[in-house]
């Protein structure tokens, strides 16, 4: 299915000759009318060993291209379809030598005007949170996401536990990352039914997606579990004045996406085991000044563990100093209850500064420099400085 859909979006790009300088076919008052563009990001890394978060690799340095295209079909005054198709080594950094895919493919229906009701069928992002919204590399002044988008913890999704010893044991293998989860993985593209839009100074979103918050990518295609765990997840958003969004997300589906058949227990099914995950969120922007803080909490059930919590938060904020450079900070930190008297995953915090400079309306250039402390027996490493330079083309 995943390779129809690559071929179909290419079938759309590939006759157009001047892609890469962003097309649009048809005018306004058409019918139909295409958008196509393209985004270039050069990304170099400089990492401790093991890689912090969701880089992947043995640490040192590395240089991760990444091609992204963007192709837009208005089919009506209400109906469009959108396609994202990225080239790269993985979905996160440093995970494969190559790969291409398409990160989101989706039909969205206009049912009001003004934005007051969209209804989108496919795969696409999360309504959770705030992040998502500014989760590209033009719109995002770090490189990376916030701690809880992508600090991995000891939550496997393909095998359960058989006692709380053996839970807490996945904290002496470092080398197993891959099988680990976050809290929530980057902008989270599954599959399913979204609807959203605005009434008055309301914002809402609803979904309902074939995978959980934490779920890997490769899990977010429609075809990897055909809807048998679905997650529901919403957000309500209250703007009391133009210059600040308040949020409240609420989530809840399954996280065990494997077929652990060997370690469930008799009679236990991948269905019995949830993730709940309520987050709030607020922005400020005025002037030259960007604000933003969100509160993520979340309950996952373990066999023979039961019920185990974690919390994490992150503050940013993004200030002008001219129209075209920019600076960065943001802190986060991520908490976890008590599994046999003792968290059952180390608490980490993280601290991160960047800056940026935009040349023009196509060329970007951003530079970080990041520290993550874990209180693990055997954490990951500290250091993550990047280099990001993103052409829109």
């Amino acid at each position: 299915m995943r390779t129809g859909l690559v071929v179909l979006a290419l079938s759309l790009i590939v006759p157009v000759r001047a892609w890469a300088q962003g097309v649009t076919l048809g005018g306004p008052d058409d019918a139909v009318q295409m958008d196509i563009t393209a985004v270039l990001d050069f990304e170099g890394y400089d990492v401790s060993s093991p890689p912090p978060g969701l880089v992947y690799g043995d640490g040192g340095t590395a240089f991760n291209p990444r091609l992204r295209l963007h192709a837009g079909t208005r089919l009506g005054p209400r109906v469009s379809a959108f396609v994202q198709l990225r080239a790269d080594r993985g979905f996160d950094p440093l995970q494969a030598e190559r790969d291409f895919r398409a990160d989101e493919y989706y039909l969205r229906l206009s049912v009001a005007k003004g934005g007051q009701l969209t209804l989108v069928a496919g795969k696409s992002a999360t309504v959770v949170g705030s992040w998502v919204a500014r989760h590209y590399s033009w719109e995002n002044p770090f490189v990376n996401a916030p701690l809880p988008y992508e600090n991995v913890t000891i939550m496997w999704d393909r095998w359960s536990p058989s006692s709380p010893d053996e839970f807490l044991g996945y904290l002496q293998q470092p080398d197993r990352k891959a099988d680990m989860l976050p809290m929530i993985w980057g902008p989270a593209y599954t599959t399913g039914l979204s609807a959203f839009g605005t009434a008055g100074r309301w914002d809402y979103g609803v979904e309902v997606k074939n995978a959980g918050l934490s779920s890997r990518p490769a899990d977010w295609d429609v075809s990897e579990n055909l809807w048998r765990r679905p997650t529901v997840s919403g957000r309500a958003g209250f703007r009391p004045t133009s210059a600040w969004n308040i949020g409240l997300s609420l989530s809840r589906g399954h996280y065990l996406t494997g077929d652990p058949s060997q370690t469930l227990l008799s009679g236990a099914r991948l269905g019995d085991f949830h993730q709940t995950t309520i987050g709030q969120d607020i922005s400020y922007a005025h002037g030259h000044l960007q604000l933003w803080s969100e509160v993520f909490w979340s309950q996952f059930d373990v066999q023979r563990v039961g019920q185990v919590q974690t919390s994490s938060y992150y503050v940013e904020g993004k200030y002008k100093l001219t129209p075209q450079l920019f600076v960065a900070a943001r802190w986060g930190q991520q908490f976890f209850s008590d599994v046999s008297g003792a968290p059952w995953d180390g608490p980490a915090s993280r601290a991160e500064v960047a800056v940026g400079y935009r040349f023009s309306r196509r060329l970007q250039v951003k530079a970080q420099y990041g520290r993550t402390s874990e209180d693990r027996p055997v954490a990951q490493g500290p250091r993550l400085a990047a280099l990001q330079i993103t052409i829109r083309l």
